[in-house]
């Protein structure tokens, strides 16, 4: 059963069907909110967050990288797999993340889902400068 399968039986909207979903699962998952190329919102799942995989989208503005799906700007329901590089530079070379986007046209805006490996990390490098 697909997301909007769920959204549809409980009668609520697609967003609030992946936020549930987002919130609850044991997936390492980011659901991000965009509008014209840049991140409203974005919120981890809980392994997710554990393993670096997540976005500060408070204060200045977080650009969509311009090789991912959703930059491409066309809605990618089924999914593809990308270098996970792509969306968290500091990712390993050879890790993947799968990314669904779907356009929201009524409200000009961009749903896109990522999906990491579970024990996948993709925390940046720590910094010894003072």
């Amino acid at each position: 059963m697909q997301l909007s399968d769920k959204s549809d039986a409980f009668g609520v909207s697609l967003t609030a069907a992946a936020l549930r979903w987002v919130k609850s699962t044991h997936a390492s998952a980011v659901l991000i909110l965009s509008r014209d190329g840049f991140m409203n919102w974005a919120v981890p799942s809980d392994r997710a967050l554990k393993n670096g995989a997540f976005f500060r989208t408070k204060g200045a503005p977080r650009e969509i990288p311009a090789a991912s799906v959703t930059a491409a700007s066309g809605s990618e329901r089924i999914g593809q797999t990308l270098a996970a590089t792509v969306w968290f530079p500091s990712a390993d070379l050879n890790a993947t993340v799968k990314e669904l986007t779907v356009v929201c046209d009524n409200y000009g805006s961009t749903l896109t889902l990522l999906c990491l490996s579970p024990n996948e990390k993709v925390w940046a490098p720590w910094s010894t400068e003072a």
